[in-house]
């Protein structure tokens, strides 16, 4: 929500949309952390690297996919900065969600973190 209500807020100071969708996320990224390790990492196992490099990959891969589809949405379909926005904002957060829960994006990210231990 907080990602939101920042990104609003730039988009009524007449801030462009793809700007102000970065702002809002930058806002949220913190925050949402700090809610993550308190609630989602509460275990007191999880190490705050270890918390913090999962939480980030999962945040911007879902906003850089999120990112993608308000081009799609303002480039092809021309639709109002504050629809497009709204209509992402929830339809990323949605599919993140699934993803999260269903245990995909943990897959990629132990493929993705498998092939860094790969290199030489």
């Amino acid at each position: 929500m907080l990602h939101y209500g920042v990104a609003i807020s730039m988009l009524m100071l007449d801030m462009a949309v793809f700007w102000a969708n970065w702002i809002g996320f930058l806002s949220a990224f913190g925050l949402g952390f700090v809610g993550h390790v308190f609630f989602t990492f509460h275990d007191g196992q999880t190490r705050k690297l270890s918390a913090l490099t999962k939480y980030a990959f999962v945040s911007i891969t879902s906003f850089l996919c999120g990112q993608s589809l308000l081009t799609v949405a303002m480039l092809f379909y021309r639709m109002p900065d504050d629809l497009a926005l709204s209509l992402v904002i929830i339809l990323t957060a949605t599919s993140t969600l699934y993803l999260v829960a269903t245990g995909l994006l943990q897959w990629l990210h132990d493929l993705a973190k498998g092939l860094t231990d790969l290199s030489p």
